[in-house]
């Protein structure tokens, strides 16, 4: 298994600390009413394969339209790297299979980072349905937003605090 690279670390932690991000969700909206709650539990009970696959979906599409060339990398157990512009190539089968397939509709990882430095972008996508999105510029939302509609989910801008979705 790898390891983190420094500055990987720090780009990680830097772009985390925004308060600007966008999140892919299965909700239209943030809810206030913590009745709520049980409705998303059973979401995230017996929607998580197809939750999976709309994400995998979306960011597969994303990832090979704008950074055709990356590599995976497991740093530990349960966590994961997938670098843009690596000098190495990923089989779009593998990625699905092994990573965002799999390892999301099982939810046993704990986060896995799509990061592209040059770009400032940075996704992370955790095993609670959390799939964040960061330093997206106009043009890769707009790319973004037909994809994840296509798949019944919703894309939320954060600024400060959450507004509906787009």
């Amino acid at each position: 298994m790898d390891e983190l690279t420094k500055a990987e670390t720090e780009f990680i932690e830097r772009t985390l600390a925004s308060e600007k991000y966008h999140v892919i969700d299965y909700i239209p909206f943030h809810p206030e009413d913590q009745e709520f709650l049980k409705l998303e539990a059973f979401w995230e009970k017996n929607e998580r394969a197809t939750f999976s696959k709309g994400v995998a979906f979306v960011l597969l599409n994303f990832m090979y339209q704008h950074y055709r060339c990356f590599g995976m990398r497991q740093i530990s157990d349960y966590q994961w790297v997938i670098s843009a512009n690596a000098t190495t190539e990923v089989e779009l089968a593998k990625l699905y299979d092994t990573l965002l397939d799999t390892a999301m509709s099982t939810g046993h990882y704990q986060v896995v980072y799509f990061i592209c430095e040059e770009d400032g972008v940075l996704v992370e996508v955790q095993p609670d349905f959390s799939v964040t999105l960061f330093g997206f510029s106009k043009q890769k939302l707009e790319f973004l937003l037909p994809l994840v509609r296509s798949r019944g989910l919703f894309l939320k801008s954060y600024d400060g605090g959450f507004r509906s979705a787009l």
